[in-house]
């Protein structure tokens, strides 16, 4: 029997559900093994959830964020995505937003334009969140001001720090 410190292949779980061997590894946090299926031929670098990525960041797993995104998990993508929910994190932890962000330049699967909300949206919603610095960070990497909410550009000129809005004029 295991204790509630050790955690099965398969996470826990009582029937195998279809995905491969590397994604298994990853839910398991078995991040050792996976230089081993490398070598018996693998794909380790594709495939990263973006289920589980949001996931990961949801449980500040910094270890299990840089694992999926080396496997390509898209920040941007799936029904709760990895950036969004990075941004609801408090203001003084950006290592998780730093990594999803630096994979979305560096990676361009989709722009941060081309969202369908954007990530300054996000941000914005929750007074808790707003940051001059972490709106630097989202427009440097391509993240789009216009088109905002009128709740969100009511918070931004409501913010402590008024340089929230006037970086959104700019």
């Amino acid at each position: 029997s295991f204790g509630t410190r050790h955690r099965t292949l398969y996470s826990g779980s009582a029937s195998i559900v279809s995905d491969t061997l590397l994604a298994h590894a990853t839910a398991a946090r078995r991040f050792n093994w996976i230089p081993k299926l490398a070598a018996l031929g693998a794909p380790v670098t594709t495939g990263g959830s973006a289920q589980r990525l949001s996931e990961a960041v949801r449980q500040n797993d910094i270890e299990g964020v840089k694992v999926l995104l080396a496997q390509d998990a898209d920040p941007l993508d799936g029904m709760d995505p990895a950036l969004p929910r990075a941004l609801r994190t408090p203001d003084n932890n950006d290592v998780l937003l730093d990594l999803l962000l630096d994979h979305v330049v560096r990676v361009q699967k989709k722009s941060l334009a081309e969202m369908r909300r954007s990530p300054v949206e996000d941000m914005l919603w929750d007074p808790a969140t707003i940051s001059t610095t972490r709106l630097r960070k989202l427009l440097k990497a391509g993240a789009s001001g216009e088109k905002l909410s009128g709740r969100s550009i009511d918070a931004a000129f409501a913010a402590p720090d008024r340089n929230v809005a006037r970086l959104l004029i700019e």
